[in-house]
């Protein structure tokens, strides 16, 4: 007899708080939703920004050409790139 009156208290008790706390959450959503501009000031997440590629030395960039040309080798000099030298 009593752990039903338990329950049946608890159940109302719960019945009770979920619509307040619905009625918190409704109203903190449209607070939020007036001002996006101040919510989105601050990112959540720190994300590190990607650095730019250093720029090649003239020997670097013939240095890749060159790695290019043989892995583009099949036996004959059609698709090689030419490498002017110094």
């Amino acid at each position: 007899m009593y752990k039903m009156l338990i329950i049946c208290i608890l159940i109302v008790i719960f019945a009770i708080f979920s619509q307040i706390w619905l009625l918190k959450a409704v109203k903190f959503g449209f607070k939020i939703s007036e001002k996006p501009e101040e919510a989105a000031v601050e990112p959540f997440f720190h994300v590190p920004e990607k650095k730019q590629p250093a720029k090649m030395t003239p020997e670097e960039l013939r240095t890749i050409q060159i790695l290019a040309n043989v892995d583009r080798y099949v036996g004959s000099s059609i698709g090689q790139v030419k490498i002017e030298r110094k």
